[in-house]
């Protein structure tokens, strides 16, 4: 059972198997998860549970444009991943939100999930960017490392901003941009190089 931590509410959502594929270990989540953070979780001595793959978590905002690319529910199709928790900034979307990700516990806050699930990494996935910096802060500052929807940052100032954070705090970003994986992309890149020579 979840549970969605303010003010007492209980929810019940449907427990996903602990490590479900379905996709091939080229699938481009995967990819950038390994590439940035490795391909094993680190020790983490103060999780809440005996799990020893990855824990992951999600951050979005229902309200504010919702959850970009799938952010919220990649670490479904990722081996050795489990999503033990989602924070909604916007309470009234975070019971539709744990059901469509599959966490097992839901927050309304940022500051209480990092308190209490002590994830391995958190997908930012919020496609908004107007609070993105200081969620990015937040987690890097509490020692996760963080993969983030795209773009980065509203501005260079911002983007520089956060650099500083993640190289101060010592955590990894990375920044999911699954267009470049994209066929059709990929097909426009090779022609564009044949025609410019």
């Amino acid at each position: 059972r979840s549970q969605t931590r303010k003010g007492g509410r209980k929810l019940s959502v449907p427990q996903l198997p602990a490590e479900s594929s379905g996709q091939s270990a080229e699938s481009d989540d995967v990819a950038v998860v390994e590439e940035r953070f490795g391909s094993e979780p680190q020790e983490n001595s103060g999780s809440p549970s005996p799990y020893s793959g990855w824990r992951a978590a999600v951050v979005g905002d229902s309200r504010g444009g919702g959850y970009g690319h799938a952010m919220d529910t990649m670490f479904q199709r990722l081996d050795g991943v489990r999503l033990f928790g989602l924070a909604d900034l916007d309470e009234s979307g975070l019971e539709n939100s744990l059901l469509r990700a599959g966490a097992t516990s839901g927050y309304s806050a940022l500051t209480a999930l990092l308190a209490a699930e002590s994830p391995d990494f958190i997908s930012v996935a919020a496609s908004s960017t107007s609070n993105r910096r200081s969620l990015l802060k937040e987690a890097m500052e509490a020692g996760v490392h963080v993969i983030c929807e795209a773009p980065l940052a509203r501005t260079l100032k911002e983007a520089d901003e956060i650099r500083e954070i993640e190289t101060a705090t010592q955590t990894r970003l990375a920044v999911r941009y699954p267009m470049r994986l994209d066929p059709g992309v990929i097909q426009f890149q090779r022609e564009l190089e044949s025609w410019i020579g």
